[in-house]
């Protein structure tokens, strides 16, 4: 059988296209990262809450070739299950699905993110008081309807587990989603993953925030009466 000049080309243009297509997929598997200091690489009691330091894959198995169940957001907060890791992959649940996710992309919640270290941006805010995770869950029309202790978090479009005492905040734009910024009152900083937006348009921060620069806070008791008490002037850096 014949094959036109015309024909030769379409076949040859999409076989390069297949194997243009496949490369693509190849790139977009997870590619390891050096480790940070953060990064957990040991035993940690079962359910500790554990944050992702990347976006980073969830997998069916410990090793890097299990299939994928899902990608999980930088920032996003899993539970551990297992105590131990396997092969450096630590057993999680996470938004009602349980995997192995690589123990490099992992922090202890509570712990300062290392990445971002350096900031281009620095300036004179108040700080706003976000709110317990309770307040949020129970005042959120997209959270109330949510397994207890989740919120709808705006970073991620979806509900997660949420924490008190972990460092998040909300930034004034989606923009500002996944970054690490670091709020310092006088001498005293911390830094915070932005997992939400404010519908105000301001910085606002969690427990583990308001605790870490040693402003106070309150209320919550109904969905209008948060307040700070202290002063919340504060330098926010991104």
């Amino acid at each position: 059988m014949k094959l036109s000049l015309a024909r030769l080309v379409v076949i040859a243009f999409s076989a390069a296209a297949l194997v243009a297509c496949s490369s693509a997929e190849g790139a977009a598997e997870e590619t390891p990262v050096e480790e940070t200091g953060e990064a957990v690489s040991e035993s940690v009691p079962v359910g500790t809450i554990l944050r992702a330091t990347s976006a980073v894959s969830m997998r069916e198995g410990p090793v890097t070739t299990a299939a994928r169940i899902k990608t999980i957001a930088n920032g996003a907060s899993v539970k551990v299950l297992v105590a131990s890791p396997n092969n450096g992959f630590y057993r999680v649940s996470h938004d009602g699905d349980e995997g192995w996710v690589f123990g490099k992309y992992l922090s202890r919640a509570d712990a300062p993110s290392t990445s971002g270290g350096s900031y281009s941006t620095t300036k004179n805010i108040s700080i706003v008081y976000q709110g317990s995770c309770s307040f949020l869950h129970r005042c959120d029309s997209y959270s109330r309807n949510l397994p207890a202790g989740q919120v709808n978090w705006g970073c991620l479009g979806h509900g997660d587990v949420c924490v008190d005492s972990e460092h998040w905040a909300s930034g004034p734009s989606r923009a500002y989603c996944g970054k690490t910024v670091k709020f310092c009152k006088g001498s005293t900083c911390t830094t915070a993953v932005i997992k939400d937006v404010s519908v105000s348009h301001d910085f606002e921060g969690s427990q583990g925030v308001f605790d870490a620069l040693g402003i106070g806070y309150g209320g919550g008791s109904t969905c209008s009466n948060t307040y700070i008490n202290g002063d919340p002037h504060v330098t926010v850096s991104y």
